[in-house]
């Protein structure tokens, strides 16, 4: 690595950190993938039936528990900041393979825009995602990788092209991405056929790729319920709604924008050079028809895209004097960001507007015990702090461990649809945690009938017990969110873990 490329890479590398350091809150499941890491690191095993539900659950197959495993260790070592700088450092390697996706003996060497490109697409990634360290982070990188190998192979390099099936094993124990990589993989097999281009090599190490998803702790199973995970309706989901939703479409037509333009470059680029990449073309489209569905997959696709036009776009801003001016000028902005990042690098991340903190506080120093019901996606925070105090009626891993009749009897009781008290009168529910918009908090606050009194009104939900379990008096929670930023992370589940493992 030159000078130059290593400067370049440490200036990604503090505007990824910037970035980390820019989001307020963890994501919901974080708190789950903490819970398996702990587990896999202290009592040396990958649990595979759910602890922490009153309802009935199905065998476990966590296909993320390899990211909970590194997420604990981050955590361990270098504490709250871990978590930022596993993100960084992801997002960092992600962009430098995007960034040589193209590169061969017969392209200049050295880029002039290689900062603006990598600014400009972590840019949109973050506007996209925002969320500090999820298992798909993994995906991201693990898809710059593959697409770096398979363009080396495309252009008569296969020194690497042996290291996909390992890389596939290890995919599939991080994150249900890896079906992204293995379509990847299946599309430049297929291509490569009507190219008749180096097939047989490239078919062996395709047919090894899928055999790879064998190494993991369930074995075959492991089939069957990605397929089940793949297949089944999220239409609650908000991450797996489509950019054209009335409510969504006007807060993603940048990405979308963004993608006309790099498809139209490519197209131009193509026309201009006389140049046709099926393969490239084929996996823009299946990406982007995918990450146009699924808000999800839209930084997958983003990921896709620049590592396809990078090259192309360079040819063109060099033409444009006003960009040599800006990639020099985003040097010192970008070393100015790091003094942001560093007085935030180890500022927990959480606020009175994402997780339940003083409705938890209250449930755990009124020593209130029970099952209770939750909004799904505050779930994993809830059996983290409180389990096992309190067991929840499910969480983020509904595809994982419950079957999807206890997700829609969850979502029929907080939007109080048809049949709504069944989530109640089903499962043995002593308290409700429920958020206060949802018309089923107001039929439960109004409604003395159904026999439930509200004991606590959060910022974010109202509890409920049973009328005969109401208590003449509480403890009031803490008010101050520096006491739960200092706190987050203390938890005594492992504990009772240890103990019903030994």
């Amino acid at each position: 690595m030159n000078k130059r490329n290593f400067l370049i890479y440490t200036m990604i590398f503090i505007f990824s950190l910037f970035l980390s350091s820019l989001i307020v809150n963890y994501d919901f499941d974080l708190f789950a993938r903490l819970e398996v890491g702990e587990i896999f690191w202290k009592l040396h095993t990958v649990l595979k039936h759910d602890p922490f539900s009153y309802t009935p659950t199905h065998y476990w197959y966590d296909h993320e528990w390899g990211s909970g495993v590194v997420f604990y260790a981050f955590f361990k070592l270098f504490g709250i900041c871990g978590f930022v700088l596993l993100n960084s450092l992801l997002l960092t390697a992600t962009v430098i393979f995007v960034l040589n996706n193209q590169h061969n003996n017969n392209t200049r060497s050295g880029l002039a825009f290689p900062l603006t490109a990598a600014c400009v697409m972590l840019g949109f990634m973050h506007y996209v995602g925002g969320s500090l360290v999820r298992c798909q982070t993994f995906t991201f990188f693990l898809t710059a990788l593959v697409l770096f190998i398979l363009e080396k192979y495309d252009r008569d390099d296969s020194r690497l092209i042996w290291c996909l099936p390992g890389i596939i094993a290890i995919w599939c124990n991080l994150h249900g991405g890896v079906f992204s990589g293995l379509g990847i993989i299946t599309l430049y097999c297929l291509t490569f056929i009507v190219r008749r281009k180096k097939v047989l090599k490239l078919s062996l190490v395709t047919v090894l790729s899928y055999l790879a998803l064998f190494i993991n702790p369930y074995g075959i199973k492991y089939f069957a319920y990605m397929y089940y995970t793949i297949t089944i309706p999220r239409t609650y989901i908000y991450e797996w709604l489509s950019v054209f939703q009335p409510q969504l479409f006007m807060h993603y037509l940048p990405v979308i924008l963004l993608f006309v333009v790099l498809i139209s470059i490519k197209i131009y680029s193509g026309v201009k050079n006389k140049s046709f990449n099926i393969t490239h073309y084929a996996v823009i489209a299946v990406t982007t028809y995918y990450a146009l569905m699924h808000i999800k997959t839209l930084e997958l696709a983003i990921i896709v895209l620049f590592a396809y036009t990078y090259w192309d776009i360079n040819m063109l801003l060099e033409k444009v004097k006003i960009f040599k001016i800006t990639e020099k000028c985003l040097y010192p902005v970008i070393l100015i960001s790091l003094a942001a990042s560093i007085l935030t690098i180890n500022t927990p991340r959480v606020t009175f507007g994402k997780f339940p903190l003083t409705e938890t506080e209250f449930l755990r120093i009124n020593n209130i015990k029970g099952n209770i019901i939750v909004p799904f996606e505050m779930g994993s925070y809830i059996s983290y702090k409180l389990y096992p105090q309190n067991l929840i009626f499910m969480d983020g891993r509904y595809d994982g461990v419950y079957s999807f009749k206890i997700f829609n009897d969850l979502m029929d009781f907080c939007n109080k649809r048809e049949g709504w008290l069944k989530a109640l009168n089903d499962y043995p529910t002593e308290i409700i945690m429920i958020e206060t918009y949802d018309p089923a908090y107001f039929e439960l606050k109004n409604n003395k009938d159904l026999g439930w009194e509200e004991i606590y009104t959060g910022y974010l939900c109202g509890l409920f017990v049973k009328k005969d379990n109401v208590k003449t008096s509480y403890l009031q929670p803490e008010y101050d969110i520096n006491y739960y930023r200092n706190n987050i992370f203390k938890t005594n589940f492992i504990e009772t873990m240890r103990g019903k493992h030994e």
